[in-house]
């Protein structure tokens, strides 16, 4: 350095330490999406351990330049010494982390609306049950019209009747939001396939077994 400073020689090259100082300095100046938002370098609090550090062990300071220059310095000093022959490792540790935010729990206002959710759905659910078609998951709407005629229903539809802003709760009338026309159609078309293709198969045949005995020959 003394030669270049005196025109006497090319500019030496910097030292490992004052080229992680740089880099230290230039993360700090142009924040990167990699390192973490919360970090707030006039309120954050760093340290640094070795990997010679026990873990109880407290972390040292990493407050001005000065203390990450001479970290550095002592780093790569230890890291050259014939003596050493493990890696030299520094951990830098935060040490004023924020606190976790708590977990919310539920309010007794949103515990009524769940209560109050799951009332509402085992009411339609036990409205619609259907005695005739036992099962789960199975309900059906029967026309006070045509008793005879039952239009199966999914958990879906049955969730959307209770979601309807105009519910009959006896369940009588349908909400618009369910095409029972469309149920029933698909219903029907389902019904139509099974009867077709028994057709297709043609007459069932059925086969006796007649088994004689030496008493009873054939």
């Amino acid at each position: 350095m003394a030669a270049y400073l005196l025109g006497m020689g090319p500019l030496p090259p910097p030292q490992p330490e004052e080229v992680a100082v740089a880099m230290a300095n230039h993360m700090l100046d142009h924040p990167d999406d990699n390192i973490d938002p919360q970090l707030r370098r006039h309120e954050t609090e760093l340290g640094w351990k070795s990997n010679d550090d026990a873990k109880r062990d407290p972390a040292r300071q990493l407050a001005t330049d000065n203390d990450l220059r001479d970290t550095f310095h002592m780093l790569v000093k230890t890291k050259n010494s014939t003596r050493r022959k493990k890696e030299v490792v520094m951990q830098v540790v935060h040490l004023n982390p924020l606190a976790p935010q708590p977990t919310k729990k539920k309010t007794d206002g949103n515990k009524v609306m769940d209560f109050a959710y799951g009332e509402e759905l085992c009411t339609v659910k036990e409205k619609l049950k259907c005695e005739q078609h036992n099962g789960p998951n199975r309900w059906c709407y029967v026309s006070p019209d045509d008793p005879s005629e039952h239009v199966k229903l999914g958990l879906e539809e049955v969730t959307l009747w209770k979601d309807d802003p105009t519910l009959d709760w006896a369940c009588i009338v349908p909400p618009n939001c369910l095409s029972l026309d469309k149920l029933c159609e698909r219903a029907t078309k389902r019904t139509g396939n099974k009867t077709t293709a028994k057709a297709a198969l043609g007459p069932a045949i059925h086969i006796h077994n007649h088994f004689t005995t030496p008493a009873d020959p054939l």
